[in-house]
Parts: C-alpha cells; structure tokens; sequence
C-alpha cells in the first residue's frame, strides 16, 4: 500500500497502516492513502483527512503510576490517597517536624522558556513560608521559585537578584487550585505567575543567561512545617491547554 502526505510519501510496503514520526507540534497536516498492488499499479485514493497535532508535553505526571520513579533526588516526598485531585492519587510534601520534602525532574532537553501547571492543594501550614516549585539550571543552580507566604499568599522568588515578590490571591486551604507560570530567561527575562485560570502579576528581573534544565517540586530546606499536595503536574515549551 501506498501512502500520501500532502504530496508523496514513499510507499510502505504491504501494510496497512503507518506511523508518521515526522510531525511536529501544533501542526496541521493533510493525508490520503493510495492503494497498489506489487506492480506499482494504483487505484483511486482515499479522501483527504486533516489533523492537528498537540503540544508535545516536555515532562508531565499525574502520579496515578503509584510510584515517583520519574523524579530523582526524593527527600521527605511521598503519595497519598487522601483528598486526591483526581484518580486514586496525589503527591504530599509534608513535614511535622521541619524535614525536606521536595523531588527532582530533569527535562529531556534545556530550555529559554517554560510554562508549567501544576494543582495545588495546601492542607496547614506553620509561620512560615514553603516553596512549592523551582526551575533550576541542568547542574542544579535554582534560578527561581514559586512559594506560599507565611500569610498563604502565592510569592515568587528571584534567586539571581534575591529579589521576592509576594502577589495578592490567596490560597484557600483545603481545596485544589491551579497554579501556572510562565518563565523566560535571557534577555527577556520574565516571570508570569497565573492563579485559578487568572494572570496574577508580570515579572521582569535578571534571570541570567543560563537554561533551565530541572525543576523542583516541594520544599528543600529545612526548619518548616507545612502539608502541600500537588497532582497533574505538566512543563512544556508551548502554552498548557487541555
């Protein structure tokens, strides 16, 4: 069988189907299939069928595996089936005593740009702040983060200029939220933290030069209590939708 893909693709043999790992995302493209026989000869082709290829997500989990075994570095990071956003599971960072609890994900590739999403659920929380996500350089370095204000407010962090900035919305406890960021660096520079849906703030500051290479769920210092729950946690290159 013979395919076509806007023109010709070359033909496939004697199958009948094909996998097409070419495409790019957020693309259309149009096909038709061309049926021959081994003698090359034709018959009528297909109809045309069009499709619009998605955002290929950088890094997501929605824990429902059981595992973390997508994140390196877990300290004090643990799932829970208690008050789950969806499924039967959620992860929980969670520290009665002023431990860690924070993991590690590395992207498949650096990057300038990054929006993230994540649902947020804050359980308690002491007099004190908790860093609920970082983007991190690929040797670790963190350039940024996003907490939660000893007044339950969200906050965002620049660890280049040391500069913090604490936002107007404040998070509910006990109930899931969404929480989405925006993050360039280089010469852009900009941070755009958005809440339930809704943008929150516009923030410009050196960020430096350097890709972010991981991100960082959870808290990793020490001398906090908190209990923060996340679940459906995406990063790409390309606004979230969906």
């Amino acid at each position: 069988m013979c395919w076509a893909m806007e023109h010709f693709l070359p033909r496939s043999g004697e199958t009948t189907t094909y996998t097409d790992i070419t495409v790019q995302p957020n693309t259309t493209y149009d096909y038709r299939v061309v049926p021959c026989d081994r003698a090359g000869n034709t018959s009528v082709s297909s109809g045309r069928v069009t499709i619009t290829t998605r955002s290929f997500v950088l890094f997501a989990n929605d824990f429902e595996s059981g595992t973390l075994g997508d994140w390196s570095g877990v300290s004090g990071l643990t799932l829970t089936t208690s008050s789950p956003d969806s499924g039967s599971y959620a992860t929980q960072a969670l520290s009665v005593s002023g431990t860690t609890a924070s993991a590690i994900a590395t992207l498949p590739s650096s990057a300038d740009k990054l929006f993230i999403r994540v649902r947020l659920f804050g359980a308690s929380q002491g007099a004190n702040t908790v860093h609920l996500l970082k983007v991190r350089t690929s040797t670790g370095r963190s350039l940024g983060e996003v907490y939660l204000s000893s007044t339950g407010r969200l906050g965002y962090r620049n660890d280049i200029t040391g500069q913090s900035t604490t936002t107007t919305p404040a998070v509910t406890p006990e109930r899931w939220h969404t929480l989405e960021v925006h993050i360039v660096v280089g010469t852009s520079r900009l941070v755009e933290p958005s809440f339930d849906g809704a943008p929150i703030a516009t923030i410009n500051g050196n960020l430096g030069t350097s890709l972010i290479g991981r991100f960082q769920l959870g808290q990793n210092s020490t001398g906090r209590t908190f209990d923060v729950r996340f679940n459906e946690f995406i990063v790409d290159a390309q606004p979230i939708t969906g």
